[in-house]
């Protein structure tokens, strides 16, 4: 018996999406709208699909680097995982401001730097499923620390970590797939480039 291959014999459907036929707001807040939208699957029957969007159009995600290759990580508390974990800064994009500039006032306020060397990575999705977002990944080179963090209520952070960029441990520990993954880009181009720090 001859074994189908669903990569190749579903070349023709590459473009078949699942279609959004009414949004149905559910539920709303000060961060979050959450749809319920009614929706068309590619087999014509129709049924609902989650969606959630922030209520900004982008989110930052910034790999703070020291002149000494250094990466500056946060013991954050998490609500939802009930816990503190390690993450790198992350936030809300400003309508009003390039994501460059989101960046920067995201690393002043949770980590209390600045920089003047910041690279644009990536843009990525943290859950292109669920949520429409983008996150705009940046790295940013010879951080200096000059201010005092200024967190947010919600904000719960219980420190800052240094680990080299390029140490084989850079990733212990850490279960944020965005830091994660933005971790990951900065070493790569990190090495890539033949960047010094």
């Amino acid at each position: 018996m001859k074994s189908k291959s669903f990569i190749n014999e579903n070349k023709h459907d590459q473009h078949q999406k699942i279609t959004r036929k009414e949004d149905v707001l559910v539920y709303q807040n000060h961060y979050i709208r959450l749809y319920d939208d009614i929706v068309c699957f590619p087999s014509g029957l129709t049924g609902t699909y989650l969606r959630l969007e922030w209520n900004w159009p982008y989110n930052v995600a910034i790999v703070p680097v020291t002149s000494q290759g250094k990466v500056l990580l946060l013991n954050q508390f998490c609500y939802a995982r009930q816990k503190t974990v390690i993450q790198i800064p992350k936030g809300m994009g400003d309508e009003k401001m390039s994501g460059t500039e989101s960046a920067k006032k995201e690393l002043l306020e949770e980590i209390g730097g600045s920089s003047n060397k910041i690279e644009q990575l990536r843009v990525l999705f943290s859950d292109p499923g669920l949520i429409a977002n983008p996150m705009h990944v940046f790295v940013a080179w010879d951080i200096v620390l000059s201010d005092v963090p200024n967190y947010e209520e919600e904000e719960v952070v219980s420190g800052i970590l240094e680990r080299s960029l390029v140490s084989p441990n850079l990733l212990d520990g850490i279960e944020d797939a965005i830091t994660i993954a933005s971790l990951t880009l900065a070493r790569d181009f990190y090495i890539s480039s033949n960047k010094s720090i």
